[in-house]
């Protein structure tokens, strides 16, 4: 180990060497259904128990929600892919998940796909719950440039946070969700939008600002 420049106590510190241990390797799978390219953070559930995406990858190479579980007494990890992105006629499920995963208290992940509707989609903003079976269902809450000329945005990226984020607060599943894109908007230049739910199962989508749109040219 490398000396420290502090000393503590009148003893030289000593900072230890960090070690990398592998706990899955992506695309071991044939046709890579397990998943491939993760992107996001890792969502933590607990010390034995991860969730997180892949961009590609899945049983339609579109992305996957997957999830790692240790077993306590072996120390050794479970790779389980629990949703296939792209699994719908048409991609209406969207594709290529980016970003942060965020949960709610009853355990759903809130996330953003990139695309929706096959590669000339425009992404969507998605809810995943556990029916009583254990298999996972996708909703769309919000499908983008579903406005003219693209005003809503596309381009979805960064996923997306909430009010009691910054403190590791589960999302409430009633406050609005906040989000960017990285183009549409009333200049093309993107946005950054707010998404509430309402009565039902219905969600109410909100520009909150478009860029480029406070002076006459902006740097692109």
């Amino acid at each position: 180990p490398a000396k420290a420049d502090a000393a503590q106590g009148g003893k030289t510190a000593y900072a230890k060497a960090a070690t990398l241990k592998i706990i899955h390797d992506f695309c071991l799978n044939a046709a890579c259904a397990d998943g491939s390219a993760p992107d996001g953070e890792i969502y933590i559930d607990s010390p034995d128990h991860l969730y997180g995406t892949t961009a590609t990858g899945g049983g339609a190479k579109s992305g996957t929600l997957h999830e790692l579980t240790r077993d306590p007494g072996t120390g050794q990890w479970t790779h389980k892919t629990l949703y296939s992105f792209c699994s719908k006629a048409d991609c209406t499920d969207g594709s290529r998940p980016l970003g942060k995963l965020i949960s709610d208290s009853k355990g759903n992940f809130y996330g953003v796909g990139y695309s929706k509707g096959g590669n000339g989609g425009s992404g969507l903003v998605f809810r995943l719950s556990q029916n009583a079976r254990g298999k996972w269902k996708l909703k769309t809450l919000y499908a983008f440039c579903t406005q003219p000329n693209c005003t809503d945005g596309f381009g979805v990226v960064g996923g997306l946070t909430y009010q009691g984020a910054r403190a590791g607060l589960p999302y409430d599943g009633h406050s609005p969700l906040y989000g960017v894109t990285l183009f549409g908007g009333r200049a093309n230049q993107g946005l950054v939008y707010a998404l509430s739910p309402t009565r039902g199962a219905e969600w109410s989508f909100q520009v909150i600002h478009d860029f480029c749109t406070e002076t006459e040219e902006c740097d692109v």
